[in-house]
């Protein structure tokens, strides 16, 4: 009770303002506009009921108004069936009183959604109208002075910052999660490639001998290639954040942020003269120039625009040498160009085996 006196002491200011009663609809709808008026604030504000706005003095609500108002929900659904967006808020009953706590608008200005009441009255609801509180008025009315336009602006640019921070915070979970799944597919490539003991008993065949090789060797080509797939959709999630805030993407890898592990295997191309990952290698040129005729046969290459973008991913599995080439655009599926990366190993591994001599055990034929 002492910080609503102090409140009614200090009187209304431009994040605080004071309404008498909620009796009929004409107050009801001054609150709503005063509500509306404090989300569109920077940091939002308080709408105090049950305080007359002249001179401060303490009237409270009657039993009907605080069921009304003091519940949150209630409340809500009585401003928000008159805003567009909804807005946010908490209620505080203190004695006979209740203050609205208005948070402010998440990503565009509160406008009233349809048109209440006369007018040319204090109290009226128009549709479209966008209300503020004036630094200089200190009353929820319809925006027009230019210095409220500016600050809405710089309230909107910071609203844009968190939004595209809150990307950039979603990317970082999503390359978290793509390490988790990486952990998992090297898991589950060890777990196909262990052999239990029941078939460790059996006389060993030539046929068996072959799956369980050709499985192994594919397993792990699989678990290099997750490493393409997990930074391709980093580097997509980064373009559409940094899309997000400059309506473009980037114009290099670097300037996106993109950054791989060091030690990795494949090397990550989007303009010319970018070479980024493996750095430990020393034909990266050669990597590339790979990449670059595969691309080729599909009549594209790597590049960015501000609508468009193509990142190629290409690595030399080795010991085989096979060139393994992945891409990602604006779609943000990657793909691979080379199949016959997986196939051709399969392949090898079954000409490899048929001119092993065998001598344990018998064919199964």
């Amino acid at each position: 009770m002492h910080e609503l006196q102090a409140l009614a002491v200090q009187g209304e200011r431009r994040e605080i303002e004071f309404k008498e009663s909620v009796h009929d609809k004409p107050a009801a709808r001054k609150v709503i506009r005063a509500v509306a008026a404090m989300a569109n604030l920077r940091d939002g504000g308080l709408v105090v009921l049950g305080i007359e706005d002249k001179t401060g003095a303490i009237r409270g609500l009657s039993p009907s108004e605080l069921s009304q108002w003091s519940d949150r929900d209630k409340a809500l659904n009585t401003v928000n069936a008159q805003l567009d967006p909804s807005v946010d808020l908490e209620t505080h009953q203190i004695g006979s009183c209740v203050v609205l706590e208005v948070r402010p608008f998440s990503k565009v200005p509160i406008v009233a959604r349809t048109s209440k009441g006369e007018a040319h009255q204090p109290d009226a609801l128009v549709e479209g109208a966008l209300l503020y509180r004036s630094s200089v008025t200190i009353s929820s009315s319809p925006i027009s002075r230019l210095e409220d336009w500016i600050e809405l602006r710089e309230t909107l640019l910071i609203r844009a910052w968190a939004g595209a921070k809150r990307l950039e915070d979603e990317r970082k979970r999503a390359e978290r999660a793509a390490d988790e799944e990486r952990v998992r597919e090297a898991l589950r490539a060890a777990r196909d490639a262990f052999i239990p003991p029941v078939v460790r008993d059996i006389k060993p065949q030539r046929g068996l001998f072959k799956i369980l090789s050709g499985n192994f060797r594919l397993a792990t080509i699989r678990t290099h290639q997750s490493e393409a797939k997990t930074n391709l959709k980093s580097i997509y999630t980064a373009f559409v954040a940094y899309s997000g805030e400059t309506d473009r993407f980037p114009p290099s890898l670097e300037t996106a942020g993109f950054k791989p592990r060091p030690g990795g295997k494949y090397v990550y191309r989007a303009v010319d003269g970018e070479i980024i990952g493996a750095e430990q290698r020393t034909d990266r040129p050669e990597l590339v120039a790979a990449g670059l005729r595969c691309l080729a046969r599909y009549d594209a290459r790597p590049h960015i625009s501000e609508r468009t973008f193509l990142v190629m991913a290409v690595a030399r599995i080795e010991p085989e040498g096979l060139i393994d080439v992945w891409i990602v655009d604006r779609f943000g599926d990657p793909r691979c160009l080379t199949p016959e990366t997986t196939d051709a190993e399969a392949r090898r591994w079954n000409e490899r085996l048929d001119a092993m001599p065998f001598t344990l055990g018998t064919d199964a034929t």
